[in-house]
């Protein structure tokens, strides 16, 4: 089964507003959430999507981009995961530090 462009739009604006509202879940869940922005990068390189998905596209990443940490914490991924949230629950905010050494604003 094939999962529709819109679905995955859908997933991708989720997790955004589950960082917008300090996430509140561990790493391995934050790393797992941004799969479907992965997803739907593999998706568009393979072509002949429909303009309004690359639109909505960067609507969403646009939003995701304005709650990021502006320096990477790495450089060997793409910037959805090169970047962290600039704040989150607990949980995160403490395996961000001890994976990365960058302190955010607990919320």
């Amino acid at each position: 089964m094939t999962v529709s462009n819109a679905s995955m739009l859908d997933q991708w604006e989720q997790v955004i507003d589950f960082v917008e509202d300090s996430y509140h879940d561990n790493i391995d869940e934050y790393m797992y959430d941004l799969s479907v922005r992965e997803a739907i990068e593999r998706r568009l390189s393979e072509g002949a999507e429909p303009p309004w998905v690359a639109e909505r596209l960067a609507e969403l990443d646009a939003r995701f981009r304005a709650l990021l940490l502006p320096e990477p914490v790495r450089d060997d991924v793409p910037w959805w995961k090169a970047h962290v949230p600039a704040y989150a629950g607990a949980e995160l905010a403490a395996s961000l530090h001890e994976w990365y050494g960058v302190t955010i604003e607990v919320r």
